[in-house]
């Protein structure tokens, strides 16, 4: 069995350092997820197959991107800033929150963050 976890659980964490800090850098991190969001969407509906190829080709080297830039980030800011406490729990659950982009059969709703 393997975990995952919601997205939007860090996406959350990301939006309270902009509305706390107007970080550029969180911002940046949103974006990432925004596209992640758009991949999800238009994935609604269609079939397990269709979700992994697209997953695969699509969403996998953003979210590679997106580690790359909280693992650069971690190094650069506090661990005890708003940011650096949304870098590391991104970090520390980055399995469970990328595990949707090897289960096919994972459908997920990234506005309300419900898995089904």
């Amino acid at each position: 069995m393997r975990l995952a976890f919601c997205l939007a659980h860090a996406r959350r964490k990301f939006v309270d350092v902009v509305k706390l800090t107007a970080s550029s850098e969180a911002l940046s991190i949103l974006a990432r997820i925004a596209e992640i969001y758009r991949i999800e969407a238009d994935l609604r509906g269609g079939n397990a197959d269709t979700r992994l190829i697209v997953r695969r080709r699509e969403a996998v080297p953003i979210m590679r991107e997106l580690k790359a830039k909280l693992t650069e980030l971690r190094d650069e800011v506090s661990s005890k800033s708003a940011l650096g406490k949304a870098i590391s729990y991104t970090l520390n659950h980055w399995g469970g929150l990328t595990a949707f982009l090897e289960m096919a059969g994972l459908r997920w709703t990234p506005m309300s963050s419900n898995v089904q």
